[in-house]
């Protein structure tokens, strides 16, 4: 049923397994943003790193001081095992901040965004501190491989690098106790290669149901913008490219919209633009931003504004679909996740649809739409209001169901790593000077069976 005014399913303890969730910007963010507010009855957490304290947030959202107390011991690992140590020094720290700050607890569910690749061993963790977990669900929003692939040239051979980093996150991917998307696309990638259920969240309850309405301002040339993230995979570049085709007549101005997009290494893309900008003599016009207050991006997407998204991938994009349904004409690259929505919901929009195999396809469409603006932001309302679109509520109550078991060999490999990395880690406020592995090797001993009988469906070999 199709109901924003369904009761959901409340009463829950959902610990969200990032930091800083208020003083980010980003798709992800944006998801957990609207999922806690439209669960007032269940109590979030999430962690804080460099967010302030008196930051603003929900009732109904506790923000976790991150401790960094847990250290790793020098001392030789296998390669295989090296990536493995740091995260699970990272979800033990997760995990001993909770205990730090609200005690021994237990949780209904654990969030895990897949640009981690925390999900096999935070059960673990949180059992160690006596913690217990009910459900350990992947929040599919992007991988780093994907970002990495696809990011800005660091000049170095990123093949083994990239191979490994996708193998911890299928090993997340099939640990974890439930998966869920805004994405059908992004989903479907995710099953080719490993087949089990992933529920589907409906991105209007993030974006918010249509409500498109004629500009703001009446008159005048629209504004040429990209919103985004400034990686190189949601093409900053490509826009810089398809503004130098047009008219520079055509349009008011151009505006460059988002926080930095590094790549691995942290190298990031502003020094790139800048330069791209000043050899297709655009400098002069161009008005490159960081973040930008909502209030300010939500004017432009109310004003005379052409928003132009070249992806040369994206599992989504959230941007898009708030502009469109703001109605605000958006040019989107076929390439991003956003697109199969718009066919199945929106089929009136091709021509907001473009492709990327032509140079000039973007700019071709970009002067189109400059020369009849209204027209155009009048064809994109009607098509919302006859659409009569609604977001489903009922999604929302089903992203936390287990639809499908981990896989058993994926959780007995979770375990192996844990049980051989482990006396590698140790207590730095316990140990007051050198870390002793005994302690930690006595430790281990005695904890195995607990975080063992923690994790469901672990084989009879490890009981």
């Amino acid at each position: 049923m199709n109901c924003m005014t369904q009761t959901p399913v409340s009463g829950r303890r959902i610990l969200i397994l990032d930091a800083d969730l208020f003083a980010q910007v980003g798709g992800g963010q944006s998801v957990y943003h609207r999922l806690i507010a439209l669960s007032p009855n269940d109590q979030w957490f999430y962690f804080r790193r460099d967010e302030a304290e008196s930051s603003p947030r929900p009732a109904n959202t506790t923000a976790i001081p991150l401790i960094d107390v847990m250290r790793q011991e020098v001392g030789w690992l296998p390669d295989r095992l090296q990536p493995f140590l740091q995260i699970w020094r990272m979800v033990r720290n997760f995990a001993t901040s909770v205990v730090g700050h609200l005690g021994r607890t237990d949780f209904d569910v654990v969030d895990v965004p897949d640009y981690t690749q925390f999900a096999p061993f935070i059960r673990l963790a949180l059992a160690e501190e006596g913690c217990r977990v009910g459900t350990v669900a992947l929040a599919l929003h992007g991988t780093l491989s994907d970002a990495f692939r696809g990011g800005w040239p660091t000049g170095q051979d990123e093949s083994r690098i990239l191979a490994e980093l996708r193998l911890r996150e299928q090993l997340q991917f099939r640990t974890a106790d439930a998966c869920y998307a805004i994405s059908n696309l992004y989903a479907e990638a995710w099953r080719r290669r490993s087949p089990r259920a992933v529920n589907h969240l409906d991105p209007l309850l993030i974006t918010g149901a249509p409500q498109p309405a004629p500009a703001e301002r009446q008159d005048g040339k629209p504004d040429l913008a990209f919103i985004g993230r400034r990686e190189k995979w949601k093409g900053p570049d490509l826009f810089l490219d398809a503004a130098w085709c047009l008219d520079p007549e055509s349009y008011r101005r151009l505006l460059l919209i988002g926080p930095e997009g590094a790549n691995r290494l942290g190298q990031g893309s502003e020094a790139l633009l800048l330069t791209a900008a000043r050899r297709r003599s655009l400098d002069s016009r161009l008005n490159l931003y960081g973040n930008m207050k909502r209030d300010d991006v939500q004017s432009l997407l109310r004003g005379r504004t052409l928003l132009m998204l070249p992806s040369r991938h994206d599992t989504f994009n959230l941007t898009a679909l708030e502009a469109i349904c703001r109605g605000c004409p958006t040019l989107i690259s076929e390439r991003a996740g956003v697109v199969a929505w718009m066919r199945t919901h929106l089929p009136e929009l091709d021509w907001a649809v473009v492709g990327l195999d032509c140079g000039r396809g973007m700019a071709e469409s970009a002067a189109q739409v400059l020369g009849d603006y209204d027209r155009f932001r009048d064809a994109l309302g009607q098509a919302l209001h006859r659409a009569a679109l609604v977001p489903d509520m009922a999604s929302l109550q089903g992203i936390y169901t287990v639809t499908d078991k981990p896989t058993v060999k994926a959780l007995e490999t979770a375990i192996e790593i844990v049980a051989q990395i482990s006396p590698k880690i140790v207590d730095g406020r316990i140990t007051r000077g050198r870390p002793s592995l005994r302690f930690e090797a006595k430790k281990l001993r005695d904890g195995v069976p607990r975080f063992i009988r923690a994790v469901p469906g672990a084989g009879p070999a490890f009981r």
